[in-house]
């Protein structure tokens, strides 16, 4: 078959990409994109939607090998390629002729820095820790920015950015960070993980973060649950 002059766009990402019986149709699909078309691969990875998980990562290192145009972000290319820097993992893509789009995110500079930092590499480890914090700190998800802060504590590092510590109440509304507040109101609303990932313009695990410490602090077990939590909440949005 000839390629045609203009080359039409595949785009394979999400759980189609993973989950059976859909793989296998996708994966031969993204076979003959790559032949004869551009194929594009977002692993756009959803462990809290994939029983497989082993499984799943394989096939999206089988993608993205097919794959003209990677599109990940750090937090993907953490899971996709286990022990690589995200920046490691995007130069071997590029140097075998792949365009590269990389997003860096929290999650990926948090682990990429603790790696350095085991070995000894103090200097790198910092720079990487402190994007991490930063990431963390914007999104307000101040479970992980603390984990973030005391592994540079443990250095000897000390940052003015730092808060200083603030009493907040262990369980019932007050307890949620204004973020989990957002994700907890969204999700009662109706959204689904992703939509209010889209929402909030945060990838889909960071919300299943944000849901299960709203779970766990207000003692619910369901959306359902909390949904009725928050109606018997008196002005939640205050």
């Amino acid at each position: 078959m000839e390629k045609p002059e203009r080359f039409p766009l595949v785009y394979v990402g999400g759980l189609t990409a993973v989950v059976p019986p859909a793989v296998d149709a996708v994966l031969d699909t993204a076979r003959a994109a790559a032949a004869h078309s551009v194929l594009a691969v977002d692993p756009n990875v959803r462990q809290d939607r994939t029983v497989a998980v082993a499984a799943s990562l394989y096939r999206l290192r089988q993608l993205c090998a097919l794959a003209h145009v990677v599109k990940a972000s750090d937090e993907d290319a953490a899971l996709v390629w286990p022990g690589r820097t995200p920046e490691a993992a995007s130069r071997t893509l590029a140097d075998e002729g792949r365009l590269v789009v990389l997003i860096l995110r929290a999650f990926g500079a948090d682990c990429y820095g603790r790696a350095p930092l085991a070995d000894g590499q103090r200097d790198l480890a910092l720079e990487l820790l402190d994007r991490a914090w930063d990431e963390h700190h914007r999104m307000d998800a101040r479970v992980h920015r603390d984990s973030v802060q005391h592994a540079m504590r443990e250095t000897g590092a000390r940052r003015k950015k730092w808060p200083k510590a603030v009493g907040r109440p262990k369980t019932g509304w007050a307890s949620l960070t204004a973020v989990e507040q957002r994700v907890a109101l969204l999700i009662a609303d109706g959204h689904s993980d992703r939509s209010a990932a889209d929402k909030l313009g945060v990838s889909v695990h960071t919300v299943g973060t944000h849901l299960r410490m709203a779970f766990s602090k207000l003692g619910v077990q369901s959306r359902v649950q909390l949904a009725n939590s928050i109606n018997r909440t008196e002005s939640p949005n205050d």
